[in-house]
Parts: structure tokens; C-alpha cells; sequence
């Protein structure tokens, strides 16, 4: 509980202990956090989220979270939560999603074809070749 005096007028404020203004942020995961994240989601990534998900139970996946969480913490120390990690990975596709895009120089239809050397040729069907 906290009061502050505006005035004249004693506004009190009620915050849980969980949250509310006062609960402090944690830390971005650090770079061995992240590493450790991608490389365990790469080794599971089938099963969470690839061809095997469908044949995965939500308890397997659960399994499979809980193990890549106390694989990250071993490195990180920072005590992460499952849904931490969660965000963790959807923020890193995200990001990294942005910059593919950035990088994308889209074209036109039509423009860029038939000019140049090699007209008619395919990637990789070059002369010589």
C-alpha cells in the first residue's frame, strides 16, 4: 500500500505483490541464455512446433519446455519460467523475422526479366556449366 498527496487530496494505492507498478522487470535474456534456447528449440523444434507436433501430446511438449527451461537456467542463473522462454522465442522470431524483411528488395512483376546475359537461363545453368 502506498498514499501520495496531490493537492490537498490522500489518493492510496494498492498493488498485489505480484504486480501492479512496483514489480520490477526482469532482465533480457543474455546472449548464453539465447543460445541455449536456440539450440535446444532446434533440437526439439519437431516435436514442439514442426512435423512431429501433431503426433507430440501437449504433455510431451510440456516435458520438452520444462527440459529446454532447466537447460537455460543451468546457463543463465536467472531462474526463467516456461512462459518466460515462450516470449523469449516468439520475440527472436519476430526480430529476426523484421530483419529478413528490411532486407527484402521486392521487384515489380515483369521487371528484371529477360535482360542481360544469359537470357533464358536458370540459377545455377550458366555457361560452362
Amino acid at each position: 500500500r502506498r498514499s501520495s498527496d496531490l493537492d490537498g487530496y490522500v489518493i492510496e494505492y494498492c498493488f498485489e505483490e505480484t504486480g501492479g507498478a512496483e514489480s520490477e522487470k526482469k532482465a533480457n535474456l543474455t546472449d548464453k541464455e539465447l543460445d541455449a534456447l536456440v539450440d535446444n528449440i532446434t533440437t526439439f523444434g519437431p516435436q514442439l512446433c514442426g512435423a512431429l507436433s501433431a503426433k507430440t501430446t501437449s504433455g510431451e511438449k510440456n516435458k520438452i519446455w520444462s527440459d529446454i527451461q532447466s537447460k537455460v537456467n543451468a546457463v543463465g542463473g536467472n531462474n526463467r519460467s516456461i512462459a518466460e522462454l515462450k516470449r523469449g522465442w516468439n520475440n527472436l522470431k519476430k526480430q529476426t523475422k523484421n530483419k529478413i524483411d528490411q532486407n527484402v528488395v521486392l521487384v515489380p512483376e515483369g521487371e528484371g526479366e529477360g535482360k542481360g546475359e544469359g537470357e533464358g537461363e536458370r540459377k545455377g545453368e550458366g555457361k560452362g556449366e
